[in-house]
């Protein structure tokens, strides 16, 4: 990553806090309690809506969505359930976990076409991209995620929308040749990267070509957001198993020219966006499609 990406990136993280508070601003009376505490992670938050009515906030999800103006929801019993042009959409603990926001209401993936594809699906924490694609079109999916509880959220997510037969998840991580490793049961969430742990599961690792292979695929298109391991993944892959992927789609979380470069000598058009700065990573997605 270059000096200007690395400054650029702490710029776009100030403007993406500015922006919330901003919106905070918009829609709490006590924008600055709610804001302080959204920041050191204290929740339960008691919010003053500007309309006057008290409301009780029990995860980022709840703070973000009313600033965001999102409202086409509901939480019941842990369930989060989304009304949308998709149809009803079914997420258990989405609002403490996965990314239903970008997913479902900004819809970060819109661009990736997905319909009458096979997914690989590479990072799925609680299934919520995984869904997105198959009601999508998707004609199949497959999904890997490494981290116990949030692969049995998602099996359980898969099958609260009726998707078992579209969407076939595995518990296990992405890297440059297959092989295993222990991972940390308490680890969960969308931020938890993928390193060897002492004591934990067992989980086997998949390369792309062995994911290839076991699943008979010749031709797929490739979501990863898997926290780290896309270097480890994509730059040590044969051109011939990468140029399988019609799209492929990638958050990249330690800068993007290599990943860039080798996408680009194996023939694919490559767009970008720059880094931004959050949560000790510095994120952006790279957009690659087949020449």
């Amino acid at each position: 990553m270059s000096f200007h990406d690395f400054i650029f990136s702490y710029i776009l993280f100030l403007d993406f806090y500015l922006k919330g508070f901003i919106r905070y601003y918009k829609h709490f009376k006590n924008f600055f309690s709610v804001s302080i505490r959204v920041i050191i992670n204290k929740y339960p938050i008691h919010a003053v809506l500007k309309n006057g009515k008290n409301v009780i906030l029990n995860g980022r999800f709840e703070v973000a969505s009313i600033a965001a103006g999102f409202n086409n929801y509901t939480n019941d019993e842990n369930i989060l359930v989304i009304k949308n042009k998709l149809g009803t959409i079914k997420l258990l603990q989405g609002t403490q976990n996965g990314d239903p926001i970008g997913v479902f209401f900004e819809e970060v993936y819109k661009m990736f076409p997905v319909k009458d594809q096979t997914v690989l699906d590479v990072g799925a924490n609680i299934g919520d991209s995984s869904i997105y694609f198959a009601l999508k079109g998707a004609k199949k999916i497959i999904a890997i995620e490494p981290f116990p509880a949030n692969y049995e959220l998602a099996k359980k997510n898969i099958e609260l929308n009726n998707l078992q037969k579209i969407i076939d998840i595995d518990l296990a991580g992405c890297s440059n040749k297959p092989g295993f490793i222990t991972v940390d049961n308490k680890k969960s969430g969308g931020g938890a990267s993928l390193t060897s742990a002492s004591t934990g599961t067992k989980i086997p690792l998949f390369s792309l070509k062995n994911i290839l292979e076991q699943n008979n695929l010749d031709s797929a298109v490739l979501k990863m957001d898997c926290e780290g391991c896309e270097y480890d993944s994509i730059l040590n892959a044969d051109d011939e198993i990468l140029k399988k992927f019609s799209t492929i789609i990638i958050e990249y979380h330690y800068g993007y020219q290599n990943l860039v470069e080798k996408l680009e000598n194996c023939g694919f058009q490559v767009k970008k966006t720059s880094p931004m700065y959050y949560s000790n990573y510095h994120i952006g997605y790279i957009y690659a499609t087949k020449n």
